[in-house]
């Protein structure tokens, strides 16, 4: 794969399978059953892959996590390809960016709300189902 390549690549398995959180520190993680996707992120952005014990009979999962700075690299490279997760990682950027306040609890409750939405696609127009089922217009989110 080129460079050129890379991040686009990168940003969509990571908004297919990883994962944004923000309560301890700023982390991102992938859990996948194949370890080169999460070598890949090590290489273009840092951070550890770890072999995580799994029960008898399922398969072997691999996780990638970054912290802290090299975590901000990571989504800002990713950010301008990222679908399902750009809000989040625009929440999470402003959140590492502003430091310890009051705005911050706000920002992790946010991104907390993301990551329970439920999606529809009707007539090629994406909405967010409110918890009556009915959809509501998505607005599409702009790059930080």
């Amino acid at each position: 794969m080129t460079p050129i390549d890379t991040a686009p690549y990168l940003a969509g398995y990571f908004d297919g399978e990883g994962c944004i959180t923000v309560r301890d520190g700023l982390r991102l993680l992938i859990t996948a059953t194949h370890p080169a996707a999460c070598q890949r992120m090590v290489d273009a952005y840092g951070g550890t892959v770890v072999r995580r014990t799994t029960k008898p009979g399922c398969k072997q999962q691999w996780v990638w996590t970054c912290y802290g700075m090299r975590a901000v690299r990571a989504l800002d490279a990713m950010l301008p390809f990222l679908l399902e997760k750009q809000q989040q990682a625009i929440l999470a950027l402003r959140w590492y960016e502003i430091g310890p306040c009051e705005e911050r609890a706000s920002l992790a409750a946010e991104i907390t709300r993301l990551k329970h939405i439920s999606w529809s696609i009707e007539n090629g127009v994406t909405s967010e189902l409110n918890p009556s089922g009915s959809a509501s217009l998505w607005n599409q989110p702009t790059a930080r």
